[in-house]
């Protein structure tokens, strides 16, 4: 066995920006997601993720801020939720790109 040789890659793997980055799942045209319950929940799950990063960073000075900012995250969330159950994708759309502008304020800078 090789210990140099190269590991093959899976190209759908491999076209997945790393985890690390720390950057929110985005809404672009390029890259468009897909309006379900599943999107709203990875994405709403990248922002709480998120908070809780800063939290630790910022604790105990940082508390009433992420309260704020959780509570924010997890009306839009429901918000979002709601709409998709009614079948109102064009709201659900909306909703689910203020949760991912909100995710990408919260992260800061890539």
């Amino acid at each position: 066995m090789q210990l140099d040789a190269p590991v093959p890659r899976d190209p759908q793997v491999t076209d997945r920006p790393p985890t690390a980055d720390h950057r929110p799942p985005t809404t672009e045209a390029c890259s468009p997601m897909p309006v379900d319950l599943q999107t709203g929940v990875r994405t709403y799950q990248f922002v709480v993720d998120r908070l809780e990063e800063r939290r630790g960073e910022q604790y105990p000075a940082g508390r009433d801020k992420y309260e704020a900012d959780w509570t924010a995250a997890h009306d839009l969330e429901k918000t979002f939720a709601e709409a998709v159950n009614a079948n109102d994708l064009a709201t659900a759309e909306s909703l689910l790109q203020e949760i991912t502008k909100f995710g990408r304020t919260v992260a800061g800078p890539p």
